[in-house]
């Protein structure tokens, strides 16, 4: 059988140091063993060095099913040849999570400003 490799590639920054954690929990609960490859880069590597550490380990990468990435490093993987079946976005993904929490928190307060204006008069007291 074809395992499944997946790996998780990104430059650290205040926001992934905080989130990483969970993320990482989640991918080795929902692939296990086949999660093996964590690529963490300091905050302060040059596009340079990461471009090098892409180009030693191109390679590897036709083998992967699924690679987490952030925006830094996910230019990189779009130029190799083969890429994985399935590349996504760790920036999207917590910009998507971001905005839905905005959009559920300001849905709550609007529903609750419109109540607070107009007091439903079908139930009696």
């Amino acid at each position: 059988m074809d395992k499944t490799k997946v790996a998780l590639i990104y430059r650290k920054n205040d926001l992934f140091d905080k989130y990483i954690p969970v993320v990482r929990g989640v991918l080795k609960d929902r692939f296990s063993e086949d999660f093996d490859l964590e690529q963490a880069f300091s905050g302060t590597t040059s596009l340079e060095e990461i471009s090098a550490w892409y180009k030693n380990n191109q390679t590897k990468f036709s083998s992967y099913k699924f690679i987490l990435s952030d925006e830094t490093c996910e230019e990189y993987l779009d130029k190799i040849p083969e890429s994985p079946k399935k590349l996504s976005s760790l920036d999207s993904h917590l910009r998507k999570l971001t905005y839905e929490l905005v959009d559920a928190e300001f849905s709550r307060f609007k529903d609750l400003e419109i109540s607070a204006r107009e007091p439903d008069y079908s139930t009696p007291i």
